[in-house]
């Protein structure tokens, strides 16, 4: 899946010219891409081209590097899954400066949690009491949830409240009330079933039926299971 960028709604000319010229590349302009990080987060207008461009300058410029901004690129870009965002960043990105700073580090566990599966630690070191990561990014919980969802649609029609709802990070009382009225542009179909969500039907969550291509009449399959004449009958008759 290719990087999120053709979903950037609009670039201030500020930063298009800067992005088009020698600019780009320079120390000084580190200071403008980080004010443009915090108004993408206010203004939820993620711009993944401008970012990539600040991690390139963080690489070369390491000093300058702002932990809580280097934080808030990476979770933006982990909200964009499935795109691979955060993928193509991490190329870029020191592993030295995420080490060094404790909120960036505590995004890449929380990506290598969810891509491995494993819901209940990932919703835990996300939600932290002490500073959820929708404190860092408002919104971040409800895009990985959307993700989520959108994964268990291509698989399933229906499933258990009691087995999604720690999967989403959710009580089952909370999702029971998400499936009475499921936001727009969740998979679910609107429900009041206590037990079951219901995803939206969609090609790859419908049952799959074998057909063949061609119908074959069944008088050609008799005769290729007709026993065949000996094709050795000849050269028993001259060896006689």
């Amino acid at each position: 899946i290719a990087s999120s960028e053709h979903r950037l709604r609009r670039r201030s000319a500020e930063i298009s010219r800067l992005l088009q010229s020698s600019e780009q590349f320079k120390e000084s302009s580190i200071s403008t891409l980080e004010s443009y990080v915090e108004s993408q987060v206010t203004d939820k207008n993620y711009d993944f081209g401008a970012n990539k461009q600040l991690i390139k300058l963080y690489q070369f410029f390491p000093s300058n590097c702002q932990g809580e901004i280097l934080a808030k690129v990476l979770a933006m870009a982990m909200m964009a899954r499935p795109a691979t965002d955060l993928k193509a960043l991490l190329y870029m990105c020191p592993e030295a400066l995420i080490e060094i700073n404790p909120l960036a580090k505590r995004v890449i566990q929380c990506e290598s949690l969810l891509a491995a599966a494993k819901f209940a630690e990932f919703w835990q070191q996300a939600m932290n009491a002490e500073e959820s990561l929708d404190t860092l990014i408002p919104g971040f919980s409800a895009s990985i949830r959307r993700f989520i969802l959108d994964l268990l649609a291509l698989t399933y029609q229906s499933l258990s409240i009691d087995v999604c709802a720690p999967i989403l990070g959710l009580s089952t009382d909370q999702l029971r009330t998400l499936t009475t009225s499921p936001p727009a542009g969740l998979p679910l179909l609107p429900s009041t079933d206590p037990v079951f969500i219901k995803f939206i039907p969609n090609q790859e969550n419908q049952p799959r039926h074998l057909a063949a291509g061609k119908s074959v009449q069944l008088s050609t399959l008799l005769d290729l299971a007709a026993p065949q004449d000996d094709p050795f009958h000849h050269i028993s008759e001259i060896s006689s």
